[in-house]
């Protein structure tokens, strides 16, 4: 159970905390198509800060303010750094997005992992803290605009996730939008896990602040416990805040008015929907009823970003 852990949650869960598959901003991004040119079109192309070496290809007609916040998003991942050139061409035809990025030969013939990863680790992060797309794809292609190499979307998933497991979890990209900053995400889960659990106090699992378990009285005792057999789990990896809610209360919908000890993790509405979280709640429901709740009543909860319930998994 502890590898199933390993090998499935933590490509779920975690890719969730890193690739920022956190909040999606309010504003669409709505670019044009640029047909099945070969070159991404001339139409538009915006430098980012007045920077004669960060730009942004694009067609059609955007806000000025769209243009600045993939700019800014592109220098928050490190693409666009000080004394770095670097050019960037975004396609979008029926809602599907297309990045484009100029790359040499030898790197498109045989991209190392290493290098790749960065690169697969932001473009996902822009298409749900930016784009708001429903696909995305990634083009290398030569230093003249050709297209040579093409990634779809659950190639860059799957390549993240065995990225993840060689290489260890990247740090996570900042977002430029209010409702995705770290701060916010944090702030929403502080609040949230304070309240389904009515607590009174978080447990800092090993004593890293970026791990709580928020808790009352009723279940004092048990927390520290829990934290260390999740920890074993291996649910909680360095430099990715989780943060988890544990109470107990009368259940009425899988016990009959008895009481249950719940558990609450969550998730961004893009993995609920995908069924990403179910496999995830159903996941940490076995391995804890094996590990520490066996003979317990024990329900976990999938929820929101706001800790607001929207899944449950639960052993009679």
């Amino acid at each position: 159970m502890k590898n199933f852990i390993s090998n499935n949650l933590i490509t779920i869960v975690i890719v969730l905390f890193v690739l920022g598959g956190l909040y999606q901003m309010r504003d669409k991004f709505n670019f044009p198509s640029t047909g099945d040119d070969e070159e991404p079109s001339q139409d538009g192309y915006s430098l980012f800060n007045h920077s004669a070496i960060h730009g942004i290809k694009y067609s059609g007609d955007i806000y000025d303010q769209q243009l600045a916040s993939l700019g800014q998003y592109l220098q928050q991942v490190g693409e666009f750094k000080k004394y770095k050139a670097k050019q960037v061409a975004f396609q979008k035809v029926n809602n599907n997005y297309t990045i484009r990025m100029q790359a040499t030969e030898s790197f498109i013939e045989n991209p190392p992992g290493k290098e790749l990863y960065p690169i697969l680790n932001w473009v996902m992060g822009l298409k749900s803290q930016v784009l708001n797309a429903s696909s995305i794809q990634l083009v290398l292609t030569n230093e003249n605009w050709n297209d040579k190499r093409e990634f779809q979307e659950k190639e860059m998933s799957d390549l993240l996730g065995k990225y993840i497991q060689e290489y260890g979890n990247l740090p996570s990209q900042p977002s430029n939008s209010e409702n995705t900053t770290a701060e916010n995400i944090l702030s929403n889960w502080e609040t949230g896990a304070t309240n389904i659990a009515k607590a009174t106090y978080y447990f800092e699992v090993k004593q890293n602040n970026e791990w709580r378990i928020y808790y009352n009285d009723n279940v004092a005792q048990y927390v520290e416990g829990l934290g260390n057999i999740l920890y074993d789990g291996n649910l909680f990896t360095k430099g990715t805040p989780v943060y988890l809610s544990f109470y107990k209360e009368v259940d009425t919908l899988f016990y009959k008015n008895e009481e249950a000890y719940f558990i609450a993790v969550p998730f961004n509405e893009e993995v609920i929907n995908s069924g990403r979280a179910s496999k995830s709640i159903e996941a940490i429901n076995d391995y804890l009823k094996q590990k520490y709740f066996a003979d317990t009543r024990l329900i976990v909860v999938g929820t929101d970003m706001k800790f607001i319930p929207a899944l449950t998994k639960t052993t009679y």
